[in-house]
């Protein structure tokens, strides 16, 4: 069985999709730490196992992969919004209220959302990209 160990520094997230991956390949999966920084995968198996390594690789290249198709459609979304206004998003969050919008808090909910989910998605495939691989 195989044993996924994070190093003292590790920053993972519960998604629920990655969980059942990692429990289907009989791998552990680590609650997350609620700690930003440098993550380092370590997987230890009885007989090492490339393929083990490279099924974990593979779904945080896949996650990575939706979080920047979700960051083009979210970037596409708040475009529309700041081209109707003439405001780029960061000022819309700061300076305005659903009063300044033609379409009152409906519009305003939407674009503040957009942005929220924005925000949400850089962070998360910055923690992916500064992902580390220990090298056997």
């Amino acid at each position: 069985m195989y044993d996924f160990v994070p190093s003292s520094d590790v920053v993972l997230y519960p998604w629920a999709t990655e969980r059942k991956f990692f429990e289907e390949k009989g791998l552990a999966f680590s609650e997350p730490k609620k700690r930003i920084g440098m993550a380092k995968i370590e997987i230890r198996a009885s007989n090492f196992n490339y393929e083990a390594l490279q099924l974990v690789r593979g779904a945080i290249e896949s996650k990575m992969a939706r979080i920047r198709l979700g960051l083009e459609i979210t970037r596409k979304k708040l475009a529309k919004f700041e081209a109707k206004y003439q405001v780029p998003s960061e000022k819309f969050i700061s300076e305005m209220a659903a009063e300044d919008l033609f379409e009152g808090d409906m519009e305003y909910v939407e674009w503040a959302g957009e942005y929220r989910i924005l925000q949400k998605l850089k962070e998360d495939l910055e923690r992916l990209e500064a992902v580390e691989y220990a090298d056997f």
